[in-house]
């Protein structure tokens, strides 16, 4: 028996997410599918000796401005929590630990205050950053302007480039590079606009929401329920049924149900697009596209908890670089060169306890797990337990070189190499989609079949935020200017109130 819908929406990730909830807002019919068993991707929480931890999403820039308008809009209740956290820097070949403050005026001052010689380059490249983010359209969801179009010039330029014409060096570089690790990208592949944007709000208010990723996934639950979204897992689209004229509005899917839509919202990779899509939507031009994608890093994660409460601890993000030389950190040309993020958070266990927990996730590329890239969870073999075993013990040392107290206190509970999350989340186990070079043309907004769009964290900025304004785009779009206007304002009033 055939169902009709409005919208279908494929992938559940915090785009899938988001888009759906705006369709529905609108009193469209619209169905969610996830392959996977349950929802939420890398937004997804687990329970280990019944204490929470992050699959991916760790901070987040505060509430506020963008991200908070679209938060709004989603319209969760109860509202989500923040909590602030503290951002350290550690250069381990230069043994430098660097506390930062919180804003960026005052990370600016400190920088200045730590390297004199250099402030006047330091204050000009926080100017430019500053001047980037509030000229990127894209940031004002408010404003007619509101859109992809209006590149700046810094668009064209790679943060390499830049950093160079203003002679930056040694210590200062690598700290302004060092947000790098937050898209994934080197500084000689990524444009200066699209690095100024990821780390302006990052560095000016980190936080973490409360329950992470997985407040974020209950609160789309209750919401999906009072709208009335219809969510099927496990499910995805077997083919496409009769297209034509560049259009499909039909399809037969996995589960053996036939639904038909007006328009259909894809939210997963760009190389899990393209096989989906019929043959002959897909050109020998299009596929070239898609291959000439490259992979970002991935993640081995350790989770551990303190089995001794210790009284130094403090919720916040370290990120530990193995070398003060960041771009080796952003290729796999240099397996030793590591970027590590301890993440020290206080979760509420099931036993209704507080643990003070530690999640430390490592950059890492494909050719690390290659030879075992043919396999699937739970069937490696011992070879593979010694591999995750000896990046376990490395990262250990690296958490008891920044934090000695915890030597002792520290309970590994699981770890996660990057074929983990390949096999549970990302098709490629990449943590932040493609990398976002400059000049490329990423896959987003319509796909050959016209009727088709595409949207993800993959097609504009990486995490959360990126991925967010990628499902508005296209919301927009779908809906028209006289309704969006008409939403956005609702947020304007409700901000007002």
């Amino acid at each position: 028996m055939e169902k009709v819908f409005d919208y279908l929406v494929v992938g559940s990730g915090v785009t899938g997410m988001t888009v759906s909830l705006l369709l529905a807002d609108c009193g469209f019919r619209v169905l969610l599918l996830e392959k996977s068993s349950v929802i939420g991707g890398s937004m997804q929480r687990f329970y280990r000796c019944g204490i929470p931890f992050d699959t991916g999403f760790h901070f987040t820039a505060a509430l506020t401005g963008c991200m908070g308008d679209m938060v709004r809009m989603l319209k969760f209740s109860p509202p989500l929590e923040t909590i602030p956290i503290r951002t350290n820097l550690y250069l381990a070949d230069r043994k430098k630990w660097f506390s930062l403050p919180r804003g960026r005026s005052r990370v600016c001052e400190y920088f200045c205050s730590l390297y004199p010689a250099d402030a006047e380059k330091i204050r000009t490249y926080f100017e430019t950053e500053k001047r980037i983010f509030e000229k990127t359209p894209l940031f004002n969801l408010r404003e007619d302007g509101f859109a992809l179009s209006g590149a700046l010039e810094e668009d064209f330029i790679s943060l390499k480039a830049y950093l160079d014409s203003l002679g930056i060096a040694g210590e200062v570089r690598s700290l302004l590079a060092s947000f790098t690790s937050c898209h994934g990208t080197p500084c000689g592949e990524v444009s200066l606009a699209n690095h100024c944007r990821v780390s302006f709000g990052l560095l000016d208010d980190l936080v973490r929401v409360k329950g992470s990723g997985g407040a974020f996934v209950d609160a789309f639950r209750r919401r999906a329920e009072e709208l009335g979204i219809e969510i099927r897992t496990r499910c995805t689209i077997r083919e496409c049924v009769d297209p034509e004229h560049l259009r499909c509005h039909k399809v037969l899917l996995t589960d053996g149900s036939l639904v038909s839509f007006q328009d259909c919202v894809m939210t997963i990779h760009p190389h899990a697009v393209a096989e989906l899509l019929p043959e002959r939507f897909r050109s020998g031009l299009f596929l070239e596209r898609i291959r000439e994608f490259e992979e970002g890093c991935g993640f081995f994660t350790l989770f551990g908890v303190l089995e001794k409460p210790c009284g130094s601890f403090r919720q916040e993000l370290t990120s530990s670089f193995s070398t003060s030389e960041i771009d080796k950190v952003m290729t796999p040309d240099h397996p030793d060169a590591t970027a590590t993020g301890i993440m020290l958070t206080e979760e509420s266990g099931i036993d209704g306890c507080l643990h003070q927990t530690v999640t430390a996730f490592e950059n890492v590329f494909a050719p690390e797990t290659a030879e075992w890239s043919g396999s699937a969870t739970g069937k490696r073999g011992g070879e593979y337990q010694k591999y995750k075993l000896r990046k376990v013990r490395a990262i250990e040392r690296k958490i008891y070189e920044l934090y000695p107290e915890f030597e002792g206190a520290l309970r590994v509970l699981d770890s996660a190499s990057m074929l983990t999350y390949r096999d549970y989340l990302s098709p490629y186990g990449s943590a932040y989609g493609i990398r976002q070079k400059m000049g490329q043309h990423n896959l987003f907004g319509k796909l050959p079949i016209r009727n088709f769009y595409v949207a993800g964290q993959s097609a504009l900025l990486p995490g959360a935020m990126g991925a967010m304004l990628s499902a508005f785009v296209i919301w927009r779009k779908m809906i028209g200017e006289d309704l969006y206007q008409r939403k956005i304002s609702e947020v304007s009033e409700r901000r007002e109130e």
